[in-house]
């Protein structure tokens, strides 16, 4: 009997695989049964039974094909079967022979795998592969190999950890530079020259408002209020006063033109009143010597008012805000004394400034009222 070859065996069993009928059970069954055919004229045939529906179909595409169904259908009973076969092998032909093409498109998905293990098959199989790897490795090598490979891992992790410890260290290094360096810059201007003999007076302005008051450093911006009028005169007034005080690195003295400002300083109090009162009718006269000392940093103030100090020289004032800044006095108040009251409400410009040393030791003592806010008015240029 003659013998058949491996070759030939193997070629009768590719060309016999599905002598009963396959099941579409995956992608690659359904590859092996209809290959693509992009040739229309070379088109192979796909015979499919769906449920009671038989589909032929073709395909141009790993997604895409085209197909029609069998009129109808597939007969279950077997005395229609010889039928349904007819037909199924007419409608063959006349494509094959003809030129009809198969009228419906469509575009389908990847078929589910039937034979997929589960999840937790397919993860022990890869945790038993990763095993036979390592332990193969470890058996494949003599002690001193494995210690000398374990020792150059140890080393490699060392030197890795050692190195992203000193990038840490080197950038919170200079995250400090530049935080020391932005904490510089925006540092107090000095109070005096070097020599402690001549006070430096900075103008409050829309170009100064960042470094004196809304970004300054923690401390008190002493701010004189004056005009062009009275400037020259209450600045050296001011600036006598406040030379014993500029030993303190945390002073900055300053002073504020109401005629440009006006709208800022009726914002500044207005803000401090929570708008309960109007200023529309303030007038930059009556606010000619008035001094702040604003802590921008943490965002409150303390105001001097000429009329108030002379006030304080008699007796103590009261602790509500509007009484502190200046403004809402009652009719009573000055009715009391009309004379007195005439005294008070006029005062020279030499007098404007005499109740602030008194002042400045009541706010270094702490009894002088903060006003706090919760944001600056912005100066306008």
């Amino acid at each position: 009997m003659q013998q058949l070859s491996r070759s030939t065996i193997d070629e009768i069993m590719e060309h016999n695989k599905f002598l009963s009928l396959p099941r579409l059970s995956s992608q690659k069954v359904f590859d092996e049964l209809c290959p693509l055919q992009p040739k229309l004229k070379k088109a192979r045939l796909c015979v499919a039974l769906i449920t009671k529906k038989v589909v032929i179909l073709t395909r141009s595409d790993q997604r895409k094909l085209s197909y029609e169904f069998l009129e109808d259908g597939w007969g279950l009973d077997p005395a229609a079967v010889p039928q349904s076969r007819r037909q199924l092998e007419q409608r063959l032909h006349e494509i094959l022979a003809g030129d009809s093409l198969l009228a419906l498109r469509a575009v389908v998905p990847e078929f589910y795998n039937e034979h997929m293990l589960g999840l937790l098959t397919r993860i022990m199989y890869k945790l038993s592969d990763w095993y036979d790897r390592i332990y193969y490795y470890c058996t494949s090598y003599d002690g001193m190999t494995l210690l000398t490979g374990l020792a150059a891992v140890v080393f490699i992790g060392t030197v890795t950890y050692s190195m992203n410890r000193l990038a840490v260290a080197e950038r919170e290094e200079l995250r400090k530079k530049r935080a020391a360096a932005a904490r510089k810059s925006q540092q107090r201007p000095r109070s005096c020259s070097p020599d402690n003999q001549t006070i430096h007076l900075y103008e409050l302005r829309y170009e100064t408002f960042q470094n004196l008051v809304s970004e300054a450093d923690t401390g008190l911006t002493i701010t004189l209020l004056v005009d062009e009028h009275s400037k020259e005169k209450l600045m050296r007034k001011f600036a006598e006063i406040m030379q014993p005080f500029t030993r303190y690195s945390a002073l900055t003295f300053a002073f504020l033109q109401l005629e440009y400002y006006l709208d800022w300083y009726r914002h500044l109090l207005e803000a401090s009143l929570d708008f309960t009162v109007t200023l529309d009718s303030i007038n930059n006269r009556n606010c000619i010597g008035s001094v702040l000392a604003i802590n921008g940093f943490r965002k409150y103030y303390y105001i001097y008012h000429p009329k108030r100090a002379r006030r304080w020289m008699r007796k103590q004032h009261g602790n509500n805000i509007t009484k502190a800044v200046g403004f809402g006095d009652s009719d009573s108040d000055s009715s009391d004394n009309e004379g007195r009251a005439r005294e008070e409400n006029v005062m020279f410009e030499e007098e404007l400034l005499t109740g602030l040393p008194i002042w400045m030791d009541r706010l270094f003592d702490g009894s002088v009222k903060k006003v706090r806010l919760s944001y600056w008015p912005e100066m306008n240029k």
